[in-house]
């Protein structure tokens, strides 16, 4: 019965031996690479940003009443700005790009004095996994222990 008994115990203790030295070499190692391979990344808020009728546009524009009703018949296409550079006597390269760069300006403008600009919804904070860099990869195996 003695040496049933510590046949037992002798194969109990080789199993738990043979189960942890599995464990550490096999499963810990798998485990830790499974977990360096994906980078949990955060996004934050964005909140909520109300829209702009036409109205409150033309009031925050600056513009005079003069230069709105401009900027709309631009951006609707009753008036054509490449004409109108032609004309006006701008030999200077500069003078002509600030010329076109208040034009596509007044072409903005005249958009949303038109349409208006609309709400943007609340976008919440959320977590994503993203596959891990080489360099991320294998710093978070040193830091794991392996």
């Amino acid at each position: 019965m003695k040496k049933f008994v510590g046949k037992v115990i002798m194969f109990i203790l080789l199993i738990l031996i043979f189960s942890a030295l599995f464990y550490w070499f096999q499963i810990r190692p798998a485990r830790i690479k499974h977990d360096c391979s994906w980078i949990k990344t955060h996004v934050d808020k964005v909140p909520a940003k109300p829209g702009k009728t036409p109205q409150q546009i033309a009031a925050d524009s600056g513009l005079s009443l003069e230069d709105q009703q401009r900027a709309i018949k631009i951006a609707k296409g009753e008036i054509d700005p490449k004409k109108e550079i032609g004309n006006s006597d701008l030999s200077n390269p500069v003078d002509t790009l600030k010329q076109n760069l208040d034009t596509m300006a007044l072409k903005d403008i005249g958009g949303r004095l038109i349409n208006g600009i609309p709400a943007e919804k609340e976008v919440p904070a959320f977590d994503y996994p993203r596959e891990a860099t080489p360099k991320e990869y294998t710093f978070c195996l040193h830091s794991k222990g392996l």
